[in-house]
């Protein structure tokens, strides 16, 4: 006997239709799928992961930059205990995300960190700027960065940025002092805009992320798991 099937639509689906500034149909005008069982449960497997994920953003951005960060250290490590190709691949990952200038990267147990000391700055503090936004939630979601303030903290990065980029397409132009060492001016600007960067984007855009996400989750009227 051929298995009944049954209408399934996704709970985060209703639950977006009722939260979102949108307006969609309503909940019997939306498309249904003919689903089994199976695939309704598989379906809840994945919605509940979705919904978790929304629920603990802040675990979930915090952890990834925990890893993106720590990694470019890793690979100085793997290098300096004999684990060449592992340290190698490592930072051949980190190649098409920073130019990997040894004049302006810092160096560990006398290997080469995998990206530069402006992504470190800019990475370092996001990481550190998500930890203490975890500390101080309630006062910090309250009063969100005007957009203004963030692209105004954003332009000293690009200036600097972009005169490092024109005086390496064009060194006649001698727009940068030549001495790219921790503790030159080079490395103050970039470290500086870096950090500045960084605290503009956690300041503006994560009290947002509480803000929109907050109202996301499976009610229990749509939740098909027992």
């Amino acid at each position: 006997m051929q298995q009944a099937a049954h209408t399934a639509t996704s709970p985060l689906l209703l639950r977006w239709s009722r939260t979102s500034h949108c307006t969609l149909p309503p909940k019997t005008a939306i498309i249904p799928c003919e689903m089994t069982g199976y695939e309704a449960a598989e379906l809840s497997l994945i919605d509940h992961f979705f919904h978790w994920c929304f629920q603990h953003w802040l675990t979930v951005l915090t952890g990834a930059l925990l890893l993106y960060s720590g990694l470019p250290w890793l690979a100085p490590l793997l290098l300096a205990n004999g684990y060449t190709d592992a340290g190698k691949l490592l930072f051949a990952l980190y190649g098409p995300l920073c130019h990997q200038s040894p004049t302006s990267s810092y160096f560990w147990l006398g290997h080469q960190v995998a990206y530069c000391h402006r992504d470190t700055a800019i990475y370092t503090t996001l990481l550190a700027m998500s930890l203490l936004y975890a500390l101080l939630r309630p006062v910090i979601s309250s009063r969100p960065l005007a957009w203004r303030w963030l692209l105004l903290l954003l332009v000293p990065l690009v200036l600097d940025g972009g005169t490092h980029l024109l005086d390496t397409l064009i060194p006649t132009l001698h727009l940068r002092a030549p001495n790219d060492a921790i503790g030159s001016l080079n490395w103050w600007l970039r470290t500086l805009t870096g950090m500045l960067a960084a605290v503009g984007v956690v300041l503006a855009i994560y009290p947002r992320l509480d803000r929109d996400l907050r109202g996301i989750g499976i009610p229990d009227e749509f939740d098909p798991l027992p």
